[in-house]
């Protein structure tokens, strides 16, 4: 096998059964985007390991800050998938591993700025009249509950029963989606 593409997917298939859905699912999403590039740059949807150079990563990376307009850290998030299907490539024996075509692109994690909603935003949504739209008024009351319960969780509030309130406090074990 010496397609890149053929070979992430198949990887992705085996995560896949193997229980590691997320891992798969990130897989697949560094493919299409690739593949996208490929076919933006009028190439077939065949990558061979020795295409794969860092040339092509860098016109992968502009492509994608560029035309797709996805920020630095999704690019990165591309990169760091794609460059763990290459080491396995390397250690299969598919890729050579004195070629390094990830060494140029950018694979960190940049610091986001936080986008806290402020005092005044909340004691609006606090003080709004919602009596003749109960829905509403209901999605307002579940976002402050978990606003005020420090972040809880949607499916972590769909969860609690009686048994969780204990003493003025609420307990629950945190659910991981």
């Amino acid at each position: 096998m010496n397609d890149f593409i053929h070979y992430a997917t198949q990887m992705a298939l085996r995560k896949r059964n193997a229980g590691k859905t997320k891992t798969s699912a990130n897989y697949m999403a560094a493919i299409r985007a690739i593949k996208r590039f490929m076919t933006y740059e009028g190439r077939t949807e065949v990558l061979p390991f020795s295409v794969l150079t860092q040339e092509l990563l860098e016109r992968f990376e502009a492509f994608l800050l560029g035309q797709r307009h996805v920020s630095r850290n999704t690019s990165s998030f591309y990169m760091r998938n794609l460059h763990a299907v290459w080491n396995e490539a390397v250690s299969a024996g598919l890729a050579p591993a004195a070629v390094l075509p990830f060494a140029k692109v950018y694979t960190g994690v940049d610091r986001t700025r936080h986008r806290a909603t402020g005092k005044d935003d909340i004691m609006r949504l606090i003080n709004a009249n919602l009596d003749d739209q109960p829905m509403l008024a209901f999605a307002r009351d579940l976002f402050l509950f978990s606003f005020f319960g420090h972040g809880i969780a949607f499916v972590d509030i769909a969860k609690l029963r009686k048994q969780n309130l204990c003493e003025g406090h609420i307990t629950y074990v945190r659910s991981k989606t």
